[in-house]
């Protein structure tokens, strides 16, 4: 058997085994599996690292696509008895891609979402010059860290803090941090919200993705969020709206004067939240759609106080 044929009928058939157990976008899955899991394996078995990784398409005109050692098959067929089972992709492979990297996850953390991405896009907006002193940032229910870290990112002069409840997912964003050269930039904290914070510390951007889901509704999730997903960070309470309650109170005194909070929400929510700060003393709400037009992110601000 060529090279091409031995690769080329391998990826056929776990195409097809994807399509059989249901799996939507079986075609890319499939790609995604050999390439992660084959080629990547090579790399981390002798490639030197920096070399360009082989695509699919490149690998199946090689000779290295010769052989797949079983190894290789046996991981690629527990990933698929995995996927059938319903398990999502990044789940098996351990990350997600958000914003601009890759970042790790694990059952302690939320898998990153497109829809969050705007979060990081609003902050952008509203802070588009980095002072040459940097930010301060604070994301509360930190979970991989990829809010936070992917604002470091933008600005590399700033610091930030990421609170999160879960020793676990604090453990991976600390290791996303590392992988992303961000750990000197950094500080997490195990607290429940704000209650390990000091009283004078303050934050120029308050960032939040909190539990927004009714608890009566989670049992109706998707199956790939209700049971992959923590619960921790899913349960808003009643009405889903538990968490803004809490915090919106509270986060004036952390702000810095003239500084932002941006709140992610579900469907329905945003004007509800912002009738709360508009409450809390707010002298500007502002509301953000994503990519659907659903109301996804509030931009509360107390002025300069």
């Amino acid at each position: 058997m060529t090279p091409k044929t031995d690769l080329a009928a391998y990826y056929a058939h776990i195409r097809a085994l994807l399509k059989e157990f249901g799996v939507e976008c079986a075609e890319l899955e499939a790609r995604i599996l050999i390439e992660d899991l084959w080629l990547n394996a090579q790399r981390n078995a002798g490639q030197k690292l920096g070399e360009p990784l082989k695509t699919l398409n490149e690998a199946i005109y090689s000779a290295e696509a010769a052989f797949i050692p079983d190894s290789i098959r046996e991981k690629i067929n527990q990933a698929i008895v995995r996927r059938a089972q319903g398990e999502p992709l990044a789940r098996i492979l351990g990350y997600r891609e958000f914003w601009k990297d890759r970042f790790l996850i694990s059952p302690a953390t939320l898998e990153p979402r497109p829809d969050t991405e705007i979060l990081i896009e609003s902050v952008l907006k509203k802070f588009p010059i980095e002072p040459a002193e940097g930010l301060k940032f604070l994301d509360l229910g930190a979970g991989s860290g990829c809010i936070l870290l992917s604002l470091l990112g933008e600005y590399p002069h700033s610091f930030g803090y990421g609170i999160d409840i879960s020793p676990g997912a604090l453990e991976c964003a600390r290791a996303n941090a590392d992988r992303l050269g961000c750990s000197a930039r950094v500080e997490f904290i195990c607290s429940n919200w704000c209650e390990k914070l000091s009283g004078d510390s303050k934050f120029d951007v308050i960032v939040s993705n909190p539990p927004y889901i009714p608890c009566a509704e989670i049992g109706d999730l998707a199956r790939n969020v209700r049971d992959f997903d923590p619960i921790l960070a899913l349960d808003g309470g009643a009405d889903g709206l538990d968490p803004y309650r809490e915090l919106i109170g509270s986060l004036k005194q952390f702000l810095a004067p003239n500084g932002w909070v941006f709140f992610e929400c579900g469907i329905g929510q945003a004007e509800k939240i912002a009738m709360m700060a508009k409450k809390s003393g707010a002298v500007e709400v502002e509301i953000t759609k994503d990519l659907s037009g659903i109301e996804r992110v509030v931009e509360i601000s107390y002025g300069d106080k």
